[in-house]
């Protein structure tokens, strides 16, 4: 149960105190000091226990989830000559919660080349750019190829990405992000998703093929990516 709903102690099985009326008092003096001794000293600890359980645990607000869309296409940092992948398009969805979890689900359209990974990239705010006009490091991996010489960025891709189908569309659902290390320093995931809320802006969604990560090696600029959009709270 602890590890189903950290950081709040539901627990696993409880039951509502009823008063049964007073207790038995011993009938000597000495019997009698002794137990008021030791009743005060278990009602010391029992309040320091509580008290500190209140000081640690947040029983309101530990967990919100917003909605975040990204309307995916090819940016002009990402056009060249004999891209095979130039009518790439799409839209991804996400579910990111205050205690960090992240869940994405994609669909994108005429694509070629494997996909071999997608990210939530952020553009840094110095020279005035955006999560449409920008670039910037991945900050959250979801869906990739791990292996040598491709995009590693010091995270293991939870699951492979899921390919073109003989319509042309790859359908990626209900993604796990995972942070990337190196570009979250002394971040956790839920500040990462309070800075996502906040500012969204200044991210973007991103996919990547083997023919642009082969054409734009060593920077991952991606195939179709989107600016982040807030859309509001989501269920939890």
């Amino acid at each position: 149960s602890w590890t189903r709903w950290y950081p709040t102690p539901h627990g696993i099985c409880r039951g509502q105190l009823e008063l049964k009326g007073p207790a038995p008092v011993p009938s000597t003096t000495t019997r009698t000091t002794t137990i008021t001794t030791t009743s005060t000293s278990t009602t010391t600890s029992t309040t320091t226990v509580a008290t500190t359980s209140a000081a640690r645990f947040n029983f309101r607000g530990s967990r919100t989830c917003y909605s975040v869309y990204s309307q995916l296409n090819v940016n002009p940092l990402q056009a060249y000559p004999g891209n095979p992948d130039s009518k790439a398009f799409g839209f991804a969805t996400c579910k990111l919660c205050t205690d960090g979890a992240m869940h994405c689900t994609t669909l994108t359209h005429s694509g070629k080349s494997e996909i071999i990974a997608a990210h939530i990239h952020l553009v840094g705010d110095e020279d005035g750019k955006d999560g449409a006009t920008g670039e910037g490091p991945p900050v959250v991996n979801f869906c990739g190829k791990n292996g040598v010489g491709l995009i590693q960025d010091g995270a293991a891709y939870t699951r492979p990405c899921a390919q073109w189908d003989k319509n042309g569309v790859a359908h990626n659902r209900d993604m796990t992000g995972s942070l990337v290390p190196g570009f979250n320093r002394g971040v956790s995931a839920a500040e990462r998703v309070a800075d996502i809320v906040k500012r969204p802006q200044e991210y973007y969604f991103n996919f990547h093929t083997m023919a642009s990560w082969t054409r734009w090696y060593p920077t991952p600029h991606g195939i179709c990516r989107g600016q982040l959009e807030l859309k509001g709270p989501a269920p939890q």
